[in-house]
């Protein structure tokens, strides 16, 4: 945010006499709209992580919830009588945490416009 801060346009939004609020909302989010997508990408996917973990530990949820986690905690015991008990709610996971990120990258393309492109 520093380097987008002290850009030119920036210093003549200032020297404008824009409010601060327009300044930080409309010029500089909106520049680091795409690192914000991304890192919020990444802490959902972290917090998914934990959740599930947690999950899979016992801790916070009933046992007999309907939860991904759970549910490969339930059926770990017969991972080698059915395997796909535990694989595909492990997949749903990170099915989950993957689709968000692609999400949040296809919202990006389409608000960012290409070079050379005309409008």
């Amino acid at each position: 945010a520093v380097e987008i801060s002290s850009r030119p346009a920036v210093e003549a939004l200032r020297m404008q006499g824009e409010s601060w609020w327009r300044t930080a909302i409309g010029y500089v989010a909106r520049s680091m709209r795409r690192t914000l997508a991304a890192d919020a990408g990444i802490r959902l996917t972290g917090a998914l992580y934990l959740v599930a973990t947690a999950a899979f530990l016992g801790v916070g949820v009933q046992p007999d919830a309907a939860d991904w986690a759970v549910m490969v905690d339930r059926n770990r015991t017969g991972l080698f009588l059915q395997p796909w008990a535990v694989v595909v709610p492990a997949l749903l996971i990170a099915a989950l945490s993957m689709g968000t990120n692609l999400l949040f990258d296809a919202a990006l393309q389409r608000h960012t416009p290409r070079k050379g492109a005309t409008r």
